[in-house]
């Protein structure tokens, strides 16, 4: 990925999850505590929580607890957003589909249950 295409890429991706969210996202890509998210994101420990738990309802972020901290991690459905990757086989449509219908079904679950 060269410079001149990764801002456009980042816009889209904030102009997707949201700019905080982007930042928590982006954040999960080495891996990372949920008060290193905060840090990162430049946003609260409670939000940074919040945030990590609507990426891991829409498949993007995972977590496990490491003793009294929780780690998050990108899936790999999480780094192909990012890295606006293509899986083998598949045609970028095809994967933008299969993220966005991701994305709208979590979004539907999650309303739903409120």
């Amino acid at each position: 990925m060269t410079s001149a295409t990764a801002l456009p890429e980042r816009a889209a991706i904030a102009a997707l999850l949201g700019p905080a969210r982007a930042r928590v996202l982006e954040a999960t890509r080495a891996g990372a505590s949920t008060t290193e998210l905060s840090r990162s994101a430049g946003i609260s420990i409670a939000s940074a929580s919040y945030h990590a738990s609507i990426l891991r309802a829409a498949g993007l972020v995972e977590t496990r607890r490491r003793g009294k901290a929780v780690h998050h991690l990108l899936t790999r459905l999480g780094a192909s957003l990012l890295a606006g990757a293509r899986a083998p086989g598949h045609s970028a449509s095809r994967t933008s589909r299969a993220i966005w219908t991701r994305l709208a079904t979590s979004n539907l679950t999650r309303i739903r249950e409120t």
